[in-house]
């Protein structure tokens, strides 16, 4: 919990904005563990047929980076719903 803690105490500090322990709960929280991966490391060129396969993984999040690359997360090993 302290890490946490510490990252949101940065961020009150750069953001200008109260950190009030009272209005937080550290109770009762799920970790989700996710897959981050990309194009390139999987030795992936972007094309319709790789891009048809990937969007039908449903990612969470994705960003093209580069021209020839986009970085990604799917919900593997955990799913959310």
């Amino acid at each position: 919990m302290g890490r946490i803690i510490k990252f949101i105490l940065i961020l009150s500090e750069h953001t200008h904005w109260e950190y009030k322990i009272s209005n937080w709960t550290w109770t009762n929280f799920k970790l989700y563990k996710f897959t981050k991966s990309s194009f390139e490391t999987n030795g992936n060129r972007i094309n319709n047929l790789t891009f048809d396969s990937f969007v039908s993984r449903n990612p969470l999040s994705w960003a093209m980076t580069s021209g020839a690359n986009i970085e990604y997360t799917i919900e593997a090993p955990d799913k959310l719903y």
